[in-house]
């Protein structure tokens, strides 16, 4: 005699489900250049450290970059003097406020004042940039530079991610795409970190259909989570059909390659084929051989036969 587990079969509401693989991306980045020249003199931030909105990540040497501004200025200030001394001699007074444009431009330019102007603002704007400061609150990455480097303007100095608005990309064939609605929420599970479901919104559903059938689909995951650009995670979307008759998928099982559900009734198993639908992690639906309101066997059931005497477990 077999010893069995049931459940009475009953219509509900089915979660169905789209399982598919994706990687974490951030929703905001922002990659940090150096917008002067010269040498790296303090690093504040390594890979991984978080930041706050405005605080130094890295500086360059001040030293040479306030002699530069220093001597732009004086330049600046003796080329003044020139200009001065060119109006003086062209008939004007250095208070005089209806200096004509021409003579004024005239000035400038054989006094060197205007180059001097120039060169004392691009002095300024360097000094005034020589410290990368984070433009909101983050975590730092992609740094590869040290102390001592020099500066290089041609590519980010790091970037900084915001942590707050991490997101999962994933892909569903065409067919799926009922299901994937903007709002939907979907379960994200990294597979470092099996078991720990974050819980996503459904933030964009890419309107293209590319090569492969696929279609891509971006989710915002809901904050407090450590995640890293770049895992590799399941996703999982979930929808309901009304009114189904779904069992646990431990209760099917194959006899003579054909689905069978066993129901208790009198003590007695009984075998019946039946079609099914749907599927999801632990329930399938089932169209077919059975009616609501029987005992379905859900345990037990591998050994069974048509007519096996059972006991109920209770």
């Amino acid at each position: 005699q077999h010893t069995v587990e049931v459940v009475e079969l009953r219509k509900g509401v089915f979660a169905t489900e789209i399982v598919s693989n994706g990687r974490i991306m951030s929703g905001r980045y922002v990659d940090i250049y150096w917008e002067s020249d010269g040498t790296i003199e303090d690093i504040t931030k390594r890979n991984g450290d978080m930041v706050r909105t405005g605080e130094t990540l890295a500086a360059l040497d001040a030293y040479r970059l306030e002699n530069s501004l220093s001597a732009s200025k004086a330049s600046k200030e003796q080329t003044r003097l020139s200009m001065l001394d060119f109006l003086i001699g062209q008939g004007y007074e250095i208070t005089d406020t209806a200096i004509p444009s021409d003579i004024m431009d005239l000035a400038m330019i054989k006094s060197g004042y205007r180059q001097a102007e120039i060169n004392y603002e691009m002095s300024l704007y360097e000094r005034q940039h020589s410290e990368l400061k984070a433009p909101f609150d983050g975590v730092i990455a992609n740094i590869e530079s040290i102390e001592g480097n020099r500066a290089d303007r041609t590519k980010p100095f790091c970037r900084v991610i915001d942590t707050e608005s991490m997101m999962a990309e994933f892909s569903v064939i065409e067919n799926e795409l009922s299901a994937v609605v903007v709002g939907a929420k979907v379960y994200v599970e990294a597979y470092s970190n099996p078991g720990v479901k974050m819980v996503g919104i459904i933030e964009s559903v890419n309107p293209v259909v590319e090569q492969n059938g696929m279609i891509r689909v971006r989710a915002r995951i809901e904050k407090g989570h450590r995640l890293f650009v770049g895992m590799n995670v399941k996703v999982t979307v979930e929808s309901s059909i009304k009114e189904c008759l779904s069992v646990p998928k431990s209760a099917l099982v194959l006899r003579t390659g054909r689905k069978v559900i066993f129901t208790s009734k009198n003590g007695k198993a009984l075998w019946n084929y039946v079609e099914t639908a749907e599927e999801n992690t632990h329930s399938i639906v089932v169209t077919s051989g059975l009616n609501e309101g029987d005992s379905v066997i859900v345990s037990g059931n591998i050994d069974l036969a048509h007519e096996s005497d059972i006991t109920i477990k209770r």
